[in-house]
């Protein structure tokens, strides 16, 4: 138990009965916010702690301010693109509000993803490749774009590998691969570097929540890119970000209790081809990612055990790895 009196916005001191450094998240005036402590004074009365404390990211697009010096994956203030998922006529096409065209170039973008081992190659263009499903093509049907964004399809490529066919990249396996967000070519960065042209790329990210919630999620991409959550699509834009680190949608998606596969696609023509994806600080907060610490294909599968443990839906599907795999 402790007391605290404000001395200095945004500076709290406490009193309590804890002698070492540790953060602590409370809330007062209705306002969460975040506080690293660090003992300043013993007395009669106790420990008083210095806290230097900060408002914390509240989900709430009027005081989501992406202030200067200050985009740590902040939301845009303004209207998010809500009411999703998408369907029917949806599915295929770009918001219509305006875009945010916001650079954030210091945002927790995600880095380390689950994706093909290879890339989708001679696409004739994004506006041709993007409607198609290439990976119902490249599975024979074993699975779908909405399918393998799902607990059960994500656990089938354990044995599914994908064959687009010598003409468009041949048969890949799956695998670890990690980007850098800011670099205006990182949809080719795993697959041989440099500025492709003519691909498509698909990557997988595995969010364990520990309830349900609204999330904001930001993407950044060039060309085409398509996002879907659970088996539903979330996302769908045909249009360039205009840098790699420049967000143009903020996306309002729900989040369950447990594992939720997200599946991205992004489609390049020519030019720079990049793809990135970051939520907002209180979902950063509250959610782990994986791929983690794995480097391996059957590392991944051990983390997202933890994740997905109870959503496998047929004895077929579960997990033929050991915690031992997940040092590899």
């Amino acid at each position: 138990m402790f007391q605290f009196k404000i001395i200095q916005a945004p500076i709290l001191v406490l009193v309590c009965v804890i002698g070492f450094s540790f953060l602590v998240h409370f809330s007062t005036h209705a306002q969460d916010l975040d506080c690293v402590c660090k003992e300043k004074e013993k007395n009669e009365n106790g420990i008083v702690l210095e806290c230097v404390c900060n408002p914390l990211n509240d989900n709430n697009p009027g005081n989501n301010v992406n202030k200067p010096g200050n985009n740590q994956g902040q939301v845009a203030k303004g209207k998010r693109l809500t009411g999703g998922p998408l369907k029917g006529a949806q599915l295929l096409k770009d918001p219509g509000a305006a875009p945010l065209e916001q650079d954030r170039p210091g945002a927790p973008w995600i880095t380390k993803w689950y994706a093909p081992a290879g890339i989708y190659t001679n696409n004739g263009g994004f506006q041709q490749s993007g409607r198609i499903d290439l990976i119902e093509k490249g599975t024979n049907k074993k699975l779908t774009q909405p399918k393998l964004a799902t607990a059960a399809g994500l656990l089938k490529t354990q044995n599914t590998k994908l064959n687009w066919g010598k003409k468009n990249g041949g048969t890949c396996d799956w695998k670890i691969i990690e980007i850098t967000p800011n670099n205006g070519n990182n949809m080719g960065e795993n697959y041989g570097g440099g500025d492709q042209s003519n691909f498509d790329t698909y990557a997988i990210l595995v969010i364990q929540a520990p309830s349900k919630l609204k999330a904001v999620m930001s993407t950044a991409h060039d060309d085409w890119a398509q996002v879907w959550i659970n088996g539903e699509k979330w996302y769908n834009n045909s249009k360039w970000t205009g840098g790699a680190v420049k967000v143009s949608y903020d996306v309002e998606v729900e989040l369950n209790r447990g594992g939720n596969v997200l599946l991205y696609r992004c489609g390049e023509s020519g030019g720079s081809d990049y793809f990135n994806l970051h939520f907002d600080d209180i979902t950063n907060r509250k959610v782990k990612y994986y791929p983690n610490n794995a480097k391996t294909k059957n590392g991944f599968f051990v983390e997202v055990n933890r994740a997905l443990r109870g959503l496998a839906i047929e004895p077929a599907d579960k997990l033929p790895v050991t915690w031992s795999e997940i040092k590899q």
